[in-house]
């Protein structure tokens, strides 16, 4: 069906739909401290393995909704920034950096990206950035008293760019422009949402 702005509905909703789920997904994931409670085991490479399919899945559906609803200025116009990893008596942390990405652009490399991590544990983010133990048995005592951090996005594009920032900021921004598509949506008769109850 479509609309006076000639959206189609069922195409919008259903982009609309896969972008929440693959958001609350990825959220549940993003603030999770599963490690602290359960212990350490091979499910923690597989929910990793599975918020990364989610974060390319969800980019696809942002895309395909800013373009079926003709949104991607609002897309373009949502920023995330970048982060600061610092240290203290409790350990790493991240603040963000005065360094923004636009959301659009984010999207992009996602898609296309040659590789994508997520890290959420201390000793990971050592070794990915040079500071880890490098006698294996003390690397792997330490495996087992990793500390959970919150998760960090690193992601290299097909041209070589790097890109690295928080997940609930990557988050932040995917549910403000969801807010805009679903008002941009109603505007067209399609209701989606809490508008959809």
């Amino acid at each position: 069906m479509a609309t006076a702005n000639n959206l189609d509905a069922e195409l919008c909703k259903q982009a609309f739909y896969d972008s929440t789920e693959a958001t609350a997904r990825l959220a549940a994931f993003c603030t999770a401290r599963y490690s602290e409670v359960i212990g350490h085991g091979y499910y923690e490479t597989r929910a990793t393995e599975l918020a990364i399919r989610d974060t390319i899945l969800l980019c696809i559906s942002l895309r395909r909704l800013a373009e079926l609803t003709k949104t991607q200025k609002k897309l373009k116009a949502e920023e995330l920034r970048s982060f600061i990893a610092k240290r203290d008596e409790t350990g790493l942390y991240f603040e963000d950096s005065d360094y923004r990405y636009n959301l659009w652009e984010i999207i992009g490399n996602i898609v296309h990206a040659k590789n994508m991590i997520i890290i959420n544990d201390d000793i990971t983010f050592k070794q990915r950035f040079g500071h880890a133990e490098k006698d294996i048995e003390v690397l792997f005592r330490l495996i087992h008293q990793r500390k959970h951090v919150e998760s960090v996005f690193l992601i290299e594009s097909d041209r070589g760019d790097i890109k690295f920032f928080r997940g609930i900021n990557l988050i932040k921004s995917v549910v403000d422009y969801l807010d805009k598509a679903e008002d941009t949506l109603s505007d067209n008769g399609i209701y989606v949402g809490h508008l959809n109850a």
